[in-house]
């Protein structure tokens, strides 16, 4: 079976680039982060992939990680981003 995990990052990945009101609040969401991305941002983190199969089908349950950054002094910032 092959996995949905790269066209599921890319959906997740091109859906929240393209949400205004996201990208108000961040300077962008990233996949890859260089040391001096101003903050706060959002970042693609691990994945989880287990695979099930029955009598009659077979497929997988994902679990995507996100990272939300944040300078801010507590969560408040971050969990706005949320």
């Amino acid at each position: 079976m092959r996995s949905s995990l790269w066209p599921l990052q890319a959906a997740i990945f091109e859906r929240l680039s393209m949400d205004k009101r996201l990208n108000e609040r961040v300077t962008g969401v990233f996949d890859a982060v260089s040391k001096d991305t101003k903050k706060p941002y959002v970042s693609m983190g691990d994945d989880d992939v287990s695979l099930f199969e029955t009598k009659t089908s077979a497929g997988e349950v994902v679990n995507v990680v996100l990272h939300c950054w944040s300078d801010y002094n507590g969560k408040k910032e971050a969990q706005q981003v949320i």
